[in-house]
């Protein structure tokens, strides 16, 4: 399956999903920052495509603008250095 590198806008100041468990297919989010009044949220997501992924976002978080979706290698992670991988969630 494809893995996506996604950012996103929430408004608020709240990053985490508002639903738990998040579905499987993200494998791991972080707060990025904030802006005023909303945090960037960025994600690793395995869809089958782009287009899927704001289904896949709904009801767990709510995105008020995609900041970007990028297509990765299937085994991609972020730069550890800000983005460090735990085998759970990051935050």
């Amino acid at each position: 399956m494809p893995r996506f590198w996604v950012s996103w806008n929430q408004e608020g100041r709240v990053a985490r999903p508002t639903k738990v468990p998040h579905p499987t297919e993200v494998q791991a989010w972080w707060n990025a920052g904030r802006g005023d009044g909303f945090v960037m949220v960025c994600a690793i997501i395995d869809a089958p495509s782009k287009a899927d992924i704001p289904e896949l976002l709904e009801g767990y978080w709510n995105p008020s603008k995609f900041n970007f979706i990028q297509e990765k290698g299937q085994h991609w992670r972020p730069n550890k250095d800000k983005f460090p991988w735990t085998d759970g969630d990051a935050d």
